[in-house]
């Protein structure tokens, strides 16, 4: 039976950047999600560092990651704020969506 370890941020309401480091349990995952409360509403929208934080975090670790489409107006609109590099976020034109490997197991 495939087995995926993953983790869902969402809503991502709050973050401690200590989380991904703490005992190295990153290394262990295979995906990560993140997305908004569903309704959207900017009262409740993540920190665009958070997210950044954590696609980074992923990136390094070489963990695939999935942007729920309820990102895309805020990533947007922060990114033309902040100047922040849109690659660690969009493939494209497109939110990064990416996939894990399943493993058999």
């Amino acid at each position: 039976r495939p087995k995926v370890r993953y983790i869902s941020f969402e809503p991502l309401l709050s973050w401690n950047t200590t989380i991904l480091q703490k005992y190295g349990w990153i290394k262990m995952l295979d995906w990560i999600v993140i997305g908004a409360q569903t309704p959207y509403s900017p009262k409740t929208a993540p920190r665009i560092e958070w997210v950044q934080e954590i696609v980074e975090a992923a990136d390094k670790a070489g963990i695939p990651i999935f942007l729920k489409d309820n990102l895309r107006s805020m990533l947007c609109d922060a990114l033309a704020i902040h100047k922040i590099n849109r690659q660690g976020f969009f493939s494209g034109q497109e939110l990064r969506q990416e996939s894990p490997k399943i493993k058999e197991g």
